[in-house]
């Protein structure tokens, strides 16, 4: 049975400031309560194909994507939805309210006077289209024609798509005063490609977006947006899930997550400080220090409200510093350290990063301190200086945030040079044992590669690397655990078991060519950034794979090439072996007496075949010291020019050695074939068989040896 204190969130991504902060709202909850969460890279379709953490995990928080939700846990697991809903399961879901924010977005370009307004957004998630239908009834609310022709839908919520839509609309003549996009990302790229041909924002075209993600602050002129929460969105599907394992009777109904509209200057405004945060007609606080503290935490928290009963300091326990700190300047007491001021504004930096929060957050301090300025002289200087040090501190724990983070990109591109040099590198042995996570924060990490099972069993994950940062960790060879089982607990370290504070994330090890397994890292998840250099060391592992693979298929394909090169050099050797003995027996050379050969011809004779005479006989004469060849034809057939002509060149080559050719076996019917060529034989002796021939050849022999004898008697001097 899966355990039911391990927790596992399923995200169709995991980059991106959306889902990180979102996976880091379902950590603070979850861990706090006591139990172990596994973020998986996934949907439910793919954990229903592979059966991947099925046995593994009691409890599920599915994130986008509900395609086959009801199929890929087991009857009765508590499950809640996050950026989607899917009533016909029964499970609860957590929204944003996508469509009262997007609809407010449209009322206020309406309030500007804007009728012609665009829409741009990728609808293919849930979010977008509720978003869609806010725009849809923004419009018709102010009793403006939907127009088709100004909705642009793109191919990804990403800058690219803002690009799209802005080119067509240039190309369209700019139809439009004013656009809503459906993601900052989009309106980024919108902005940005509209600049680059000339146009000018808000002027020309006003834009406003929806996510307020910290970069929409520091584009020019600064995005206005809808401002959603996703920790926020994490944290309530976390408390419904615990709900639910703790045996509450939890409604299969949609819970929605307030937004707000945060007012920048992209959409035609001046921005001005909000006034109603000085409002303490709705105040019930005791005193002024609590109302302050309740109007601080709001700015951290907005647009969320204050639960009811909720103490300041349990969000933001820094605020008391604040308020004692201003309380101590107006009574003259011991004001606390700088430090603790300090961190204070760290605290509100990590709960909203927003300037125009954090700058009201001051305007609400100096309101409260603003009836004391016109007291007495000493109290004025003495909260004076007390603003002066509180702004002071805010600026430089805002600055001490934006340098962590250059920090923290500049040590990941070099983390991720140095890796990926590593990982890329020609050795390729150790490769999954996963030891070049040293140099990174992860505390633990398994690496598991698909096996081979027969058709239809369970798949299983072979443990090819496992890695833990304290030693000791170490895979006998050949182990291998059920997918249902992956990751398996008692191979992960102490730090990502319950109480342990880690996070275990869960990556797809694959590539175009590949699927390769999955890679468990357990790292302390610090920040937002958690999961972006996890994704990119996933993916050059799968990359390293697929290289280490191609290697040794070439070096088989080498292996095999060299043999095919060895088999194919011994039979060549055989084969030239064997033209060699056909060679010899088509035109054998026959020592027959001293400086005499014989070259027996049987068959009919080619051009290749009398090529390979005339290189024998030349052979021969020359190894043999020959001084007379009998070229026996008594075997061929046929005598035809071809054959004569070669029989020519065989007797004129043998003489240009200083050797004699005969030929032997000149039938009748030969004789005359060769008459009837006109081929003239006259320079070739000839002789009918080897018999004659050779006693034609001893006779001359004997007659050549009796006239030297003779010879040599008659040199003799007389006695």
């Amino acid at each position: 049975m899966p355990d039911n204190h391990t927790i596992g969130v399923l995200l169709p991504f995991v980059e991106g400031d959306y889902f990180n902060l979102l996976l880091m709202g379902i950590r603070d909850l979850v861990q706090s309560r006591g139990f172990e969460l596994l973020a998986f890279q996934a949907t439910p379709s793919d954990l229903k194909a592979t059966t991947l953490a099925r046995e593994r995990v009691g409890a599920w928080i599915v994130v986008v994507t509900t395609e086959g939700l009801s199929e890929f846990a087991p009857s009765g697991t508590p499950i809640v939805t996050v950026a989607a809903s899917a009533p016909e399961t029964g499970y609860p879901a957590v929204l944003a309210d996508n469509h009262g924010g997007f609809q407010a977005a449209i009322q206020h370009l309406c309030e500007h006077g804007h009728r012609r307004i665009a829409f741009v957004g990728c609808l293919d998630q849930p979010d977008i289209q509720q978003r869609y239908l806010g725009y849809q009834a923004a419009l018709a609310a102010e009793q403006i024609p939907f127009d088709m022709d100004l909705v642009y839908q793109v191919d990804t919520h990403e800058e690219p798509g803002g690009h799209q839509a802005a080119r067509r609309m240039l190309d369209a003549g700019l139809p439009c005063s004013a656009v809503a996009t459906a993601t900052d990302e989009i309106g980024i790229g919108l902005l940005e490609e509209l600049q680059a041909a000339g146009r000018h924002i808000p002027e020309d075209v006003a834009i406003v977006s929806f996510d307020d993600i910290a970069r929409a602050q520091h584009t020019r002129p600064p995005l206005t947006t809808i401002r959603q929460r996703p920790d926020e969105l994490g944290r309530t599907a976390a408390e419904l899930l615990l709900d639910r394992i703790a045996g509450k009777d939890i409604l299969a109904d949609i819970t929605y997550v307030p937004t707000a509209l945060i007012i920048r200057r992209s959409c035609g405004c001046d921005v001005t400080t909000d006034a109603t945060i000085f409002d303490d007609s709705g105040e019930q606080a005791p005193d002024w220090q609590t109302a302050l503290a309740v109007r601080l935490v709001r700015l951290a928290r907005y647009p969320l409200p204050l639960a009811s009963g909720t103490q300041p300091e349990q969000i933001w326990p820094g605020v008391t510093t604040l308020t004692r700190g201003l309380a101590a300047a107006v009574a003259g007491t011991q004001l606390p350290p700088m430090a603790e001021l300090e961190r204070a504004w760290q605290q509100a930096v990590a709960l909203t990063p927003d300037l125009a929060n954090l700058t009201m957050m001051l305007r609400a301090i100096e309101h409260s301190a603003a009836p004391h300025l016109n007291t007495d002289p000493v109290i004025r200087a003495r909260v004076e200086a007390f603003l002066d040090s509180t702004r002071l501190r805010l600026m430089h724990a805002r600055l001490a945030q934006e340098r962590s983070q250059v920090e923290y990109f500049q040590s990941t591109v070099q983390s991720n040079y140095a890796l990926s040099m590593r990982l890329l590198s020609a050795d390729m042995r150790t490769l999954p044992e996963l030891a070049w996570l040293a140099q990174t924060d992860v505390n633990g990490a398994c690496l598991g590669l698909w096996a081979e099972t027969p058709a239809g069993e369970p798949g299983r994950l072979v443990l090819a690397g496992l890695y833990h940062r304290e030693g000791g960790a170490s895979v006998p060879h050949g182990a291998s655990c059920a997918a249902a089982l992956f990751p398996p607990p008692e191979v992960l370290p102490a730090s990502a078991r319950v109480g342990g504070g880690d996070l275990t994330l869960i990556l797809p090890v694959r590539t175009d060519s590949r699927d390769w397994g999955f890679l468990a890292l357990s790292a302390p998840s610090k920040d937002v950034f958690f999961a972006e250099n996890m994704l990119t060391w996933a993916s050059l592992l799968g990359v390293s794979l697929d290289r280490r693979a191609l290697l040794a298929s070439l070096t088989e394909q080498q292996a095999a090439l060299h043999q095919q090169q060895e088999t194919l050099r011994t039979a060549y050797e055989r084969e030239r072996a064997l033209a060699d003995t056909v060679r010899e027996l088509g035109s054998p050379v026959i020592p027959l007496l001293p400086e005499v050969l014989l070259v027996p011809l049987i068959g009919a004779i080619s051009s290749e075949r009398a090529r390979q005479v005339i290189e024998s006989v030349l052979d021969g004469v020359s190894r043999h010291h020959a001084s007379t060849i009998l070229l026996d034809i008594t075997g061929v057939p046929l005598v035809d020019t071809q054959v004569a002509n070669s029989l020519i060149q065989t007797t004129q080559a043998a003489m240009l050695l200083g050797a004699q050719v005969i030929l032997v076996g000149m039938r009748p019917e030969i004789a005359q074939s060769i008459i009837g060529l006109g081929i003239d034989l006259r320079q070739i002796i000839t002789q009918p068989t080897l018999a004659v021939a050779l006693q034609q050849l001893l006779l001359q022999r004997d007659q050549a040896a009796a006239g030297q004898r003779e010879s040599r008697r008659e040199r003799q001097p007389h006695r």
